[in-house]
Formats: C-alpha cells, structure tokens, sequence
C-alpha cells in the first residue's frame, strides 16, 4: 500500500532490498528514491519493538539508514524487487 502511493508520487520504490556493503550485510523494507527531489526515503517494519527506550538511547542509525545512499547510488551491490 506504501508502496503504491510512493509510485504515484514519482518515487522508485525498491522493497525488500538486500544489501552487503563494507562487510556488512542487512536489508531495507521499503527502499525509495524521489530523483527530482534528491531524496532517499527507508521504511523499517517491526513486527516487535521489546524495548523502544533502549534502541532510541543507543542513538545510532541502523545499519540500513546507513547503508541506504550507497545502495541507491550503487544498484549493484544491492538486490530486492521492485514494486
């Protein structure tokens, strides 16, 4: 349903993209680019979150955030489906 109303909106929307980059492996939910506006969007999913405190305390951005521009600029070194 995101993905759809990204996709009228001019984004390239690339789900379930998996990525090892630098030695490290992970993968993007929802992974898309608005080219006009130069913009990178990453949609994590949890399906459990046990504790919200600890993950925002550890202020880091995951390792999708992270890796999520080399992924667009780069195509190669990732896979997924478009939708």
């Amino acid at each position: 349903m995101v993905a759809g109303q990204l996709r009228a909106l001019g984004w390239e929307v690339v789900l379930e993209a998996t990525f090892f980059i630098r030695g490290e492996r992970g993968s993007i939910d929802v992974l898309a680019w608005h080219a006009a506006s130069r913009v990178v969007l990453v949609i994590e999913v949890k399906s459990v979150v046990p504790d919200i405190q600890a993950m925002l305390a550890a202020n880091r951005p995951p390792r999708a955030a992270k890796s999520a521009g080399t992924v667009v600029r780069d195509p190669r070194r990732a896979g997924g489906r478009a939708s």
